[in-house]
């Protein structure tokens, strides 16, 4: 099953699969932030528009979040609405990725 095909991208984002897609898009984005364009334009040559705005979105997330979790890089992390997850209005709301214990097991996590 390619990666256009998949029925969930959210179940995709967390596995195998998307690693090599998350990796190369921090690169990029890293090493150029105005590349957001190119990079999203290779990304699309083999994924679905949502799952493009995932990888896009976690690699923004892990950014920001890179000051308060020393293992940012690894985590999955959702934009959150809620002031509850912080003290201050200003610093980063997050929360970690829900995902289903079925779905933990779907994951190859070789």
């Amino acid at each position: 099953m390619t990666a256009k095909t998949l029925p969930d991208p959210f179940l995709w984002l967390p596995s195998a699969a998307a690693v090599p897609f998350l990796d190369l898009a921090a690169r990029e984005l890293a090493a150029d932030a105005s590349s957001l364009v190119r990079l999203t334009a290779k990304l699309r040559k083999t994924l679905s528009s949502e799952q493009v705005h995932l990888v896009l979105e976690q690699i923004g997330l892990r950014r920001r979040a890179k000051d308060k979790f020393a293992a940012a890089q690894r985590m999955f992390f959702t934009p959150q609405k809620s002031s509850r997850l912080t003290r201050r209005p200003d610093s980063l709301a997050v929360g970690v990725l829900p995902i289903s214990a079925a779905a933990l097991r779907a994951i190859s996590w070789a």
